[in-house]
């Protein structure tokens, strides 16, 4: 047996040295995706000693640094939605489902991670169940308390609040878990394992007391959000983890309300820019851990510079803005560490589109978000 090692990221693996051809070849690591070359000739130079020290250096070897890559581009994703519309315009609104999808499955296709790119599996039809059966939904859960405030006493309206209280909830996980049933990285599915009534007590209950404790508790509601999403998201059978601390940013988000009173709303970039970066930073998956390097300053250039772009191209610039944010994205958070890819397991999950369409309801959506 020979160990090979990744000259990038220092991950070894054995392989029989009758398998190795003479001649030059190239290898392709599997940790990150770097290619390299290798010939049994200056395989065999190493000494024993030398090949025997390959792990135990790899282990000592500093961790690899990754970023995600976006290969896509404004004019393109420009294309894709004049067709959408056009279609959409001619079959009354219905292919607005498809090229929904279309959008999606391109900017998955055009992001890169460790060489590897991204897929999105769902379809149009699925969205338009979802849609339908979404409507169907608040059909009946808002029309019954309007139809007895209006025939029987008006106080039935107020179950309209209670309705909405849990079909929110209802509709952030089922969007959640819809968009990453259908999201695949190296060949493996994404899965959200969240629960509606769990997302709904802790709603309910962080923002009870971030209310009583008039803001004091806003710190704590947000680690404990960030960890259902985060903690709940999973690569195959391998979660993501999240160890945020209110406390770690108790003091920013104290300070949020007023500090963005006084600067007329700028601090909110600034705010939003630490948040990522403590939230990003307190994220693990595996054996990797990420990094966000966005600042105030670059967020509020980047959401201007998209207001700009809007408003002088009168919205033909909108699908440079989907692009843009897209490379935002890339450029501003890293990953180090190394993924042993072999404990990925595929762990399928029967999902429907229903949540989707309440957020098409709601005017609402799942994007990349920093």
């Amino acid at each position: 047996m020979v160990n090979i090692v990744c000259p990038n990221c220092g991950f070894s693996s054995d392989v029989p040295k009758d398998k190795i051809p003479k001649q030059a070849f190239k290898v392709k690591c599997l940790q990150c995706g770097n290619s390299f070359s290798l010939s049994a000739k200056t395989i065999v130079r190493e000494s024993p000693s030398a090949l025997s020290a390959a792990k135990p250096l790899a282990a000592k070897a500093p961790l690899a640094a990754h970023r995600l890559s976006f290969h896509g581009g404004g004019g393109s994703l420009l294309k894709l939605y004049i067709i959408n519309n056009i279609l959409s315009i001619i079959t009354l609104g219905i292919y607005y489902f498809w090229g929904k999808t279309k959008i999606r499955q391109y900017l998955y296709s055009q992001l890169q991670f460790m060489g590897e790119r991204f897929h999105y599996t769902g379809t149009g039809r699925e969205l338009l169940n979802g849609w339908f059966k979404a409507s169907l939904i608040l059909i009946v859960l808002f029309g019954a308390p309007n139809l007895l405030s209006e025939f029987v006493n008006p106080l039935y309206g107020f179950l309209s609040i209670p309705v909405f209280l849990f079909i929110l909830p209802f509709a952030m996980v089922n969007a959640r878990r819809y968009r990453m049933s259908r999201s695949l990285w190296h060949g493996v599915r994404f899965a959200f394992t969240g629960k509606v009534i769990p997302c709904m007590k802790l709603y309910f209950v962080t923002y009870f007391l971030t209310l009583i404790t008039l803001g004091g508790y806003s710190s704590f509601m947000r680690v404990r959000t960030q960890e259902f999403w985060r903690a709940n998201t999973r690569v195959g059978n391998i979660p993501f983890s999240y160890d945020g601390n209110g406390r770690d940013i108790l003091f920013p988000c104290l300070l949020f309300i007023p500090l963005t009173f006084l600067t007329l709303g700028v601090y909110w970039f600034w705010f939003k820019a630490k948040m990522s970066r403590y939230d990003w930073e307190h994220t693990r998956f595996e054996g990797l851990r990420f990094k966000s390097i966005v600042t105030g300053w670059k967020l509020f250039k980047f959401y201007f510079g998209n207001l700009l772009l809007i408003v002088f191209t009168l919205g033909i610039g909108y699908p440079w803005v989907v692009a843009r944010k897209v490379e935002f994205v890339c450029d501003n958070i890293s990953v180090e560490g190394a993924v042993d890819f072999e404990k990925i397991l595929q762990t399928p999950q029967a999902v429907s589109a229903t949540g989707e369409g309440l957020f098409e309801q709601f005017d609402m959506d799942f994007g990349i978000g920093i």
